[in-house]
């Protein structure tokens, strides 16, 4: 999702794009206007890229090391190209009149007219220009997917029904949401640095479709859910490891190495597992933040008796002597219901141990973990329906993406440095 700011409410959760028509020129060495590939007839140049990057950093999309980001944008750059010519040919590219009503409802859907929504995106240091551009390539993909693929992706029938019974079977076992990147032809040295970037931008998917040779590149590397032990025993051991969130260090693979991150981790057959939590809570007014006598006296009391708290047990006991209003259990607590400046804490806190004190509007609070429970929510046929429908469908939309590469002519200039990204990304899919 795309980080507007707070008044934009993207419809709906565009991957906007960009069709290409620059005039070819022949330009000094370093000047926007020079050519970096050409797909097809269609130019791209240091211009495109320079826009486009712009617009990323903006959206806060950019990967951080500079190189790689150009690379992702190129490589989109060349995508939009092939979806432009491809829908243009079967009379599919959105027409002006298409893309303005477009435009118009995304600024109805933030309750603006059209020139204040474009007013708002400038303010905002969005090139309004960009904007349309990308939401103009959308369209055009949104209409030659829809044509192409039809209603292929839809699992029904017999297809649904045996994955039914093969989730039934495997009910108990454990499986993760994946994404994968396989790095080709570097050291180990350069592999981790790219995982060491992954885990610092959390950009996964942006690097694994600029850098990825896996055919998961095209889907940002998503692998959709892999039961356990399905995979071979060295990613097995490494996968074992890791927690939900996590991203595993540079797995000799082949000519080159395999990054993984765990997206989640379920039971075969759970929509979602919810971490609930049992909390004691103490709370305490504090006259002024801890500055009077009074509040130095109460604060040192609870330093003093905390100092032999080891387990929930005494924590309630301190509760009963010491808690202020708002004292007390709070029990099957999911984190998303606690405020935010108290989700962290708790969800670094061990078993049995309770935080430092938290500011509060009139005071301090005091958290103790006593218990965590894992929820379960199991699946049905409808959303297991949902699941695989999605699934195939993005295998099947990274397929078309690869089919319009193999029938498209590509050809790279090479006085520029980033001659050497070029072939990686067009390999990628």
């Amino acid at each position: 999702m795309y980080c507007f700011p707070p008044r934009i409410a993207i419809w709906p959760c565009l991957i906007l794009l960009l069709s290409l028509a620059l005039p070819l020129r022949t330009v000094s060495a370093q000047s926007p206007l020079d050519i970096l590939v050409i797909v097809g007839t269609t130019p791209v140049t240091r211009l495109d890229v320079e826009t486009r990057l712009a617009l990323l950093e903006v959206l806060g999309e950019a990967p951080s090391d500079p190189t790689r980001a150009q690379a992702l944008v190129l490589d989109s750059l060349i995508d939009e190209a092939l979806v432009a010519a491809a829908a243009t040919a079967q009379n599919l590219y959105p027409s002006p009149e298409n893309l303005e009503q477009i435009f118009a409802n995304i600024a109805a859907n933030n309750a603006l007219s059209t020139e204040e929504f474009a007013l708002l995106l400038s303010n905002s240091s969005i090139d309004v220009a960009a904007f349309r551009e990308r939401l103009e390539a959308q369209l055009a993909w949104n209409n030659l997917r829809t044509q192409r693929l039809g209603r292929q992706a839809d699992v029904e029938g017999e297809e649904l029904e045996a994955a039914w019974e093969a989730m039934q079977a495997a009910a108990g076992q454990i499986e993760r949401r994946l994404s994968q990147v396989y790095l080709k032809d570097l050291t180990i040295n350069e592999a981790s640095a790219v995982a060491g970037d992954m885990v610092t931008t959390g950009n996964f998917a942006a690097i694994a479709q600029a850098f990825s040779k896996a055919p998961s590149a095209a889907q940002g590397g998503d692998m959709g859910w892999v039961r356990q032990d399905s995979l071979g025993p060295e990613i097995e051991a490494a996968l074992a490891e890791l927690k939900a969130g996590e991203v595993s260090l540079p797995i000799p693979f082949q000519d080159g190495y395999l990054i993984f991150a765990v997206e989640a981790i379920r039971p075969v057959g759970a929509l979602e597992v919810r971490e609930l939590f049992d909390l004691a809570r103490l709370t305490i007014t504090l006259e002024s933040r801890g500055q009077s006598t009074a509040d130095k006296e109460k604060l040192v009391t609870l330093d003093q008796v905390f100092r032999r708290i080891d387990s929930c047990e005494r924590f309630e006991q301190a509760l009963a002597i010491y808690g202020e209003d708002g004292s007390g259990r709070l029990e099957a607590v999911m984190l998303a219901d606690l405020p935010p400046e108290v989700r962290t804490v708790v969800r670094e806190l061990e078993l049995n141990a309770f935080s430092q004190l938290i500011p509060t509007q009139d005071g301090a609070a005091i958290y103790m973990k006593c218990a965590m429970i894992e929820e379960v929510v199991p699946m049905d046929r409808a959303q297991l329906h949902a699941q695989l429908t999605q699934e195939k469908s993005a295998r099947l939309e990274a397929r078309l993406r690869r089919s319009l590469r193999r029938a498209a002519y590509i050809d790279t200039y090479i006085d520029t440095p980033l001659d050497a990204y070029i072939d990686t990304s067009i390999e990628a899919h």
